[in-house]
């Protein structure tokens, strides 16, 4: 499932059927949901990914899939807010991976996508809003896993470099690598950053600090938290475990997840991570790069999903993870900043191993969607007071 705010501030949901089909809901300006539209295409999309949707330069809508036949289309969203059909952009790429699909500094998309022979690629959109053909950007790369592509914000001799894109993919042989683009929009060959990272897991990369230096975090073959820290333009430090990181016993983190890592009202950053026990641990930044030790808040979830974590209107958190007995829950942080150790129950009952959708709508309250084990969708909507309501069927049959 993919939701993405339309140009009104109104949510879209996008999920591909058991048909191989995909479908839309569009909330309407009064915060009502319309009922599932189809896309129109007869060739079948892979119902275990999910589209990625992006807004380009004029606010409208984008969404890529690749197909069962291993070409990426597109759809676009016309300024009327209506979709056209689906758009060939060509290749033959694995259909399992989804695009990675992100805005440059002056608002154009490129797509990114490693091929079957391991090399990566990027279509770039022209200030027209027409796409080129698929660039090559070399390297020998894992095809199961997307690379993270991310804007950097970094602030450089008194001028904001910031926008130009970065790139980051961990290697067959386990070295973290990134790629940069310059300020002319071009890109630089991918840079060793070191490590030995497991391959099939990407990469957390976020923005942090108030000159937009970018952290990369990833889990470690030997379960510990580490993360890499941008000290200038193109220039980073090495990889450094979490304060207080060891790891000792079954308490350690499965290094098949990526951690969860969100910036707080204050502009800080607080790490997620579900331990090998089951339990939910997080880390707080102390201040620009200096990170806290490990603080625990509970429960006993599967191992292998990470919480759902999005900020609320007020810039405070809230934390969503289904528990082992299928229901929803949801850890909130107070006005405070602190966090509950005990988490408040959503009911349902829910898959265990699929993690809710959590977005903000227009006006900063939040909605989470789930798939039940009946195949339908679902919604919990936030109230304006902050409370939330009971799940609400929107309908379907999906996978």
């Amino acid at each position: 499932m993919a939701l993405c705010q339309n140009a009104n501030g109104m949510l879209s949901a996008f999920l591909i059927g058991k048909n191989g089909v995909l479908y839309r809901y569009d909330q309407a300006a009064s915060g009502a949901w319309g009922p599932a539209q189809s896309m129109m295409r007869t060739d079948e999309w892979p119902d275990t990914v999910a589209p990625v949707v992006v807004a380009n330069q004029s606010g409208k809508l984008s969404a890529f899939l690749v197909g069962v036949d291993g070409v990426l289309y597109r759809y676009d969203q016309a300024v009327s807010g209506a979709w056209g059909p689906a758009q060939l952009m060509g290749g033959d790429w694995p259909d399992r991976v989804p695009p990675v699909v992100v805005a440059n500094q002056s608002g154009e998309l490129s797509a990114f996508l490693v091929g079957k022979n391991g090399v990566l690629y990027r279509y770039d959109q022209a200030a027209s809003g027409a796409w080129g053909t698929a660039q090559s950007m070399a390297g020998d790369w894992p095809d199961t896993v997307p690379p993270v592509v991310v804007a950097n914000q970094m602030i450089a001799g008194g001028e904001t470099d910031a926008g130009q894109l970065s790139a980051f993919l961990v290697g067959n042989n386990g070295q973290l690598y990134r790629y940069d683009q310059a300020a002319s929009g071009a890109w630089g060959t991918a840079q060793s950053m070191g490590g030995d990272w497991p391959d099939e897991v990407p990469p957390v990369v976020v923005a942090t600090g108030p000159f937009g230096q970018l952290g990369a975090y990833l889990d470690g073959k030997n379960g510990v938290l580490y993360y890499y820290e941008q000290s200038g333009p193109g220039a980073w430090g090495t990889a450094q475990p979490m304060a207080g990181e060891t790891c000792i016993g079954p308490a350690c983190y499965p290094d098949t997840v990526t951690p969860v890592v969100v910036a707080n009202r204050s502009g800080l950053l607080s790490a997620f991570l579900v331990d090998l026990d089951g339990f939910l641990w997080r880390w707080d930044e102390a201040g620009q790069g200096s990170w806290g030790t490990t603080q625990p808040i509970g429960g006993d979830w599967p191992d292998k999903v990470p919480p759902v974590v999005v900020a609320n209107q007020s810039g405070l958190l809230s934390a969503f993870l289904v528990g082992n007995n299928g229901q929803l829950y949801r850890y909130d942080q107070a006005a405070s900043s602190a966090w509950g150790l005990t988490p408040q129950s959503m009911e349902g009952d829910w898959p265990d191993r699929v993690p809710p959708v959590a977005v903000a709508n227009r006006s900063g309250q939040l909605s989470a969607f789930l798939v039940g084990n009946n195949g339908q969708l679902y919604r919990y909507d936030q109230a304006a007071s902050g409370a939330w309501g009971a799940a609400q069927s929107m309908g379907g049959n999906w996978p």
